[in-house]
C-alpha cells in the first residue's frame, strides 16, 4: 500500500465517523447536517506531520433542534471543526 491510499482511507473513515456520530446525536435531525469532505494538510506542529480535518455544518436557522422559546438570539448556522494528526 502506498501513502496516498492510506490518506484516502483515512478521509473516508473520518467522513463515516462524523456521519455516524451525527446520526447518534441528532437522530431525525441528522439529515439536515452537512459533513464536508475531509481535508488533509500539513499540521501546524510538529513539522512534517500531516493532519486531517473534518467540518460539520448544521443549518440551525432552517432546522432548529429546539423551539425558539425565550427570544434567545440563535445563529443561522452551527459549525464544528475537528483536526487530528495522521501518523508520521
Amino acid at each position: 500500500r502506498d501513502r496516498l491510499s492510506d490518506v484516502i482511507d483515512g478521509m473516508a473513515a473520518a467522513h463515516a465517523a462524523a456521519t455516524d456520530r451525527l446520526d447518534s446525536a441528532l437522530g431525525t435531525f441528522a439529515p439536515d447536517a452537512v459533513v464536508a469532505t475531509p481535508t488533509v494538510t500539513d499540521c501546524v506542529a510538529p513539522a512534517g506531520a500531516r493532519c486531517i480535518t473534518v467540518t460539520v455544518t448544521y443549518p440551525w436557522g432552517t432546522a432548529p433542534i429546539v423551539p425558539d422559546l425565550f427570544a434567545v438570539v440563535t445563529p443561522d448556522e452551527l459549525l464544528a471543526t475537528s483536526t487530528v494528526q495522521l501518523s508520521q
